[in-house]
């Protein structure tokens, strides 16, 4: 438990015009194409107090309602898992040098739970997933309403317990030394939203994507944090049962899905 880790979270609130949405045979993503200077930024005492740079968002998730997720915590997995992929933009050029670099990097996880209704506060982003699932080519559109980066995340008290470790992407190259922070709290999804990103289809095949995500697999020593005393959290949807009673027993607790 490290209680004095927290985030911060500039210009996730401010409404954004400047994204492209892209099915790239794999996954729907969001790419930042705005003024670098107006790009939501995280920051915080979990990341050194370094200011990180929104480049692009996207998702994983599977046919299947009770898989999907990316990560699973006490074995439980979501619907489905978005990843903000940030970087340093102070130190680096681009996502890739930064990449390239090993470090700089940092990737904030959020699980989705299914609800019956559906949320408000995601209609934008599942209309423009709605509209690049049938491309059979790679295709970009642009929103024709501005996002707003805050709504896919947990309210703001939630958002306040979260894990960190230092991993990799879970997409290929599978770079290492990336810093992860995933959410304990998960965001809602309605049945019908979520159904708009398993119809996405993979443009080189002319298939459905299906489910784009891989079985979990050990982060083995790496020490995993939480923001918050999960032992005595009852509140959280998401804990880490024993957290930090020995390593070896967190990184069995925690699994990270590594493509």
């Amino acid at each position: 438990m490290n209680v004095s880790m927290n985030l911060d979270f500039y210009g996730y609130q401010n409404l954004i015009f400047g994204f492209n949405v892209v099915n790239n045979g794999h996954s729907v993503q969001f790419n930042y194409i705005g003024d670098e200077r107006s790009a939501p930024i995280l920051t915080g005492s979990a990341l050194n107090h370094e200011n990180y740079s929104l480049a692009q968002f996207h998702f994983h998730w599977a046919q299947d309602r009770g898989y999907g997720s990316e990560h699973t915590v006490n074995d439980k997995s979501y619907s489905m898992e978005m990843h903000l992929v940030h970087f340093n933009r102070y130190r680096y050029s681009t996502l890739k040098d930064a990449l390239d670099s090993g470090k700089g990097v940092v990737v904030l996880g959020v699980f989705f739970q299914i609800e019956r209704k559906n949320n408000d506060l995601l209609n934008e982003v599942t209309r423009m997933v709605h509209v690049v699932q049938d491309r059979h080519s790679n295709f970009t559109a642009n929103p024709e309403q501005p996002l707003v980066v805050d709504h896919l995340l947990p309210n703001a008290f939630n958002r306040k317990k979260f894990y960190r470790y230092s991993g990799s992407l879970t997409t290929p190259p599978c770079t290492e030394g990336v810093t992860w922070i995933v959410m304990a709290h998960p965001n809602n999804i309605g049945y019908e939203q979520i159904e708009q990103f398993r119809k996405v289809r993979n443009y080189h095949k002319k298939e459905l994507i299906g489910s784009n995500y891989r079985n979990t697999q050990s982060v083995r020593d790496r020490l995993v944090e939480a923001s918050f005393n999960a032992q005595r959290d009852s509140t959280a949807s998401t804990k880490l049962s024993g957290m930090l009673v020995t390593l070896s027993l967190v990184s069995l607790l925690f699994a990270n899905r590594n493509h």
